[in-house]
């Protein structure tokens, strides 16, 4: 697909097992598009920055970022939408899964996007339209790490 592509087992089973334990902290809020889900921010978190880290490196190392984890509680949603960017600039993103769950598929324009817990997936939010069905059976939980860049930053990584 054009301006996305997956990375299959991007974390490993022991950062998913870390990000689990980040995940039980109590400073989760409500996510900005609706549907349910929560966010925890994870700028400036000591626990997570060399996840971060390698995150912004497939990016191609933008200065400013935003970095969070998200969590779908059973039957949350994330409503088909796209990003506005900044005129000139482009979004970029990779979301990476936690732990998946029963429903919970994910789509980019249009199309599903089988994730396997582990897999990452990089894209443009301001290109793509995406959205999550609701989740079943349990939490899902994503690694979200996202910047604003100008066209030659998305060209140079592919997602322009």
């Amino acid at each position: 697909m054009a301006n996305a592509r997956t990375l299959p087992g991007w974390l490993t089973p022991r950062e998913r097992v870390a990000l689990a334990v980040v995940a039980k902290r109590t400073s989760w809020r409500p996510g900005s598009m609706g549907g349910g889900y929560e966010k925890l921010d994870l700028m400036g978190d000591v626990a997570t920055l060399r996840l971060v880290r390698r995150a912004l490196d497939a990016l191609g190392g933008p200065l400013v970022f935003h970095a969070a984890l998200h969590r779908y509680p059973i039957g949350s949603t994330l409503p088909a939408h796209v990003d506005e960017a900044t005129p000139g600039c482009c979004q970029i993103q990779l979301h990476a899964l936690v732990v998946g769950s029963g429903g919970g598929l994910f789509y980019l324009g249009g199309e599903e996007v089988p994730l396997d817990d582990g897999d990452a997936v990089l894209f443009r939010p301001d290109l793509l339209k995406h959205q999550l069905t609701a989740v079943e059976g349990n939490a899902r939980l994503v690694l979200s790490v996202g910047a604003e860049v100008e066209p030659e930053h998305a060209r140079r990584i592919e997602l322009a």
